[in-house]
């Protein structure tokens, strides 16, 4: 349990918020970058909505491996894209991904691109966030230590 690393392991730090807390909020980021993934997910981890997009197919050794451990083996969730969106196309399972020849596979150039353009938003990398300032349920501002 990542979120409860010291109190389950002795190691770490706990997080001040839960999964359960986080699990909305994961699901609108997998709306938003299209997720593909199996509803059999929802047996490791509790989903409140269905995957945006269904599952890719099982290659045959993952329908051997489903077959002989049904409660251990599933797709694993992608941000690649199973059906066509209106910003990628589907994936042609080349597995090649880190090189995806159609434009398949969720990126920042096109998904977010509209997002990193706005004068508001900045980006550094390699920071260790120290704070969230919040109000009124929304974070305002990131407290953060560069080179973290």
């Amino acid at each position: 349990n990542d979120f409860k690393l010291k109190s389950t392991y002795g190691a770490g730090n706990d997080w001040p918020i839960s999964y359960d807390e986080l699990e909305p909020f994961y699901c609108d980021a997998e709306d938003v970058m299209s997720i593909s993934g199996d509803p059999d997910m929802a047996r490791m981890l509790p989903r409140s909505r269905p995957f945006p997009q269904p599952p890719h197919r099982m290659s045959t050794p993952d329908r051997m491996m489903k077959a002989a451990q049904p409660e251990q083996h599933f797709v694993m969730p992608t941000a690649r894209a199973r059906v066509a969106t209106a910003q990628r196309t589907s994936c042609c399972a080349n597995l090649r991904c880190w090189l995806c020849p159609v434009d398949a596979k969720f990126t920042v150039n096109n998904g977010l691109m509209h997002v990193f353009q706005h004068a508001d938003v900045s980006v550094c990398l390699g920071a260790e966030v120290r704070r969230l300032d919040h109000s009124g349920g929304s974070v305002r501002s990131v407290a953060f230590m560069r080179n973290g």
